[in-house]
């Protein structure tokens, strides 16, 4: 053996969250998600149908696709316990909620529906995010 060598280890690679039981409160938060993903639903058939009219349902159905997919890689990952998927959607909701509610504005049909949908919605991932930022679900968010 040379003296300019260098030293060997024998390295494995560990599941560094083995052992470690997602608390319930992220398993809520997580169904919270995916229920107010479905409540976004009929809001989007919606605004699908308004945009048809006006001529720009292309770029409306290009950005709900882009909506959805981030939303469901976030969920997902936030069940697989990273935790900047948790902040990004943190983030997220931080960013997007004065535009939300500074775009509200009354339209005919069946709007008080989809604005009472997209209400739970929003109630929804209020609580969800409480569930995943205070403990024991932002302890387990730590363990790595």
């Amino acid at each position: 053996m040379s003296p300019f060598e260098p030293p060997k280890a024998n390295v494995e690679v560990a599941d560094r969250g083995a052992g470690i039981p997602k608390p319930v409160q992220v398993r809520w938060a997580v169904g919270l998600f995916w229920a107010s993903l479905a409540t976004s639903i009929p809001g989007m058939f919606f605004e699908a149908a308004k945009s048809q009219a006006d001529g720009g349902l292309g770029f409306f159905l290009a950005f709900s696709a882009v909506f959805v997919a981030l939303a469901v890689t976030l969920i997902i990952y936030i069940d697989r316990g990273r935790n900047w998927a948790r902040i990004t959607m943190l983030i997220l909701m931080i960013v997007f909620t004065p535009l939300w509610f500074a775009q509200s504005e009354p339209a005919p049909g069946p709007q008080p529906l989809i604005d009472g949908l997209t209400y739970v919605g929003f109630v929804l991932d209020i609580v969800g995010l409480y569930f995943l930022f205070t403990r024991p679900g932002a302890l387990w968010f730590r363990r790595l």
